[in-house]
């Protein structure tokens, strides 16, 4: 590994130790052990892509290209003030590596000090920047009683539609989510409640992404309602699949088939004549025919 470029002197406060394990093969796997490193490494908490999302987002392709990457891990790159965190004793000393070692170690947050906007914190800032949400967020977190509706009564629209859900209304770790269950009672749900900074972002990552798949409205309000709710949520993604210029410059315009109109010459009024028949009627209920 020093050879190779991967592991350099180390000379930091981090240790850890490492552990030689034989394979079937009876060669030596090289094993550091981060369990207390990992204990306060702050996860990169990304969920995977559903599978029925991922091979829809294929439909038309005809080439396909796979890519094995031997070691793919070390050709990935630590942030320099990082690397000390990754270090292990060995007989020879204090060494640390100068790529990734295994998928425990989160290299995105080692390598990037910015902060994440679907933090727990961020969402937080986030709903209570939100009018909309606000007012019911605030009152959630002093009181687990319902306001009275003359309490709601000057708020707008939205708030009151927000008041009607408190009920289903719950917050996790001081941020409002909206528990959903089905009719039956067999499956449960919990929504984030969206504020309308993060629409956008939201519709733009479930539509018109890579595993989007620029689906209609209805499949794109399936896919939005299993992890997020807002107010007028249909309205907006009617809105977003209807002003998409991806589908719209796809689809084209619109074109309603319509007769030709034609010009018959007649020399005399009354020369010729149209008639409609209509019939035959069925009997009213006084007897009219």
């Amino acid at each position: 590994m020093v050879d190779n470029g991967i592991i350099e002197k180390s000379s930091g406060p981090w240790a850890s130790p490492i552990v030689l394990v034989k394979k079937k093969d009876g060669s030596t796997r090289f094993c550091v052990d981060y369990r207390k490193l990992n204990e306060i490494t702050k996860k990169d908490s990304c969920p995977l892509p559903r599978i029925d999302d991922t091979l829809e987002s294929l439909n038309g392709s005809q080439w396909f290209t796979t890519l094995d990457l031997k070691s793919g891990y070390w050709q990935v790159e630590i942030r320099p003030g990082d690397r000390e965190k990754t270090a292990f004793t060995t007989g020879q000393g204090l060494w640390k590596f100068k790529f990734a070692l295994e998928t425990h170690i989160s290299v995105k947050v080692l390598a990037t000090t910015t902060v994440d906007p679907w933090y727990s914190c961020e969402i937080q800032k986030a709903q209570l920047e939100d009018p909309a949400i606000k007012p019911i967020l605030y009152k959630k977190l002093n009181s687990a009683d319902r306001p009275s509706w003359q309490e709601i009564t000057p708020e707008s629209p939205a708030i009151k539609r927000n008041w009607a859900l408190w009920d289903s209304l719950h917050l996790k770790d001081a941020i409002l989510y909206r528990k959903w269950e089905s009719d039956g009672g067999n499956s449960c749900r919990w929504q984030l409640i969206l504020p309308k900074s993060r629409i956008q972002e939201v519709l733009r990552e479930t539509r018109d992404s890579a595993s989007g798949g620029h689906f209609g409205v209805m499949k794109t309000l399936t896919k939005t309602r299993e992890r997020f709710y807002w107010d007028r949520l249909r309205a907006d993604v009617e809105k977003w699949c209807r002003e998409c210029h991806s589908c719209g410059a796809r689809k084209g315009p619109e074109t309603r088939t319509k007769s030709r109109l034609q010009r018959y010459n007649v020399g005399a009024p009354f020369e010729r004549m149209a008639l409609d028949i209509l019939g035959p009627f069925s009997v009213t209920t006084i007897g009219m025919s």
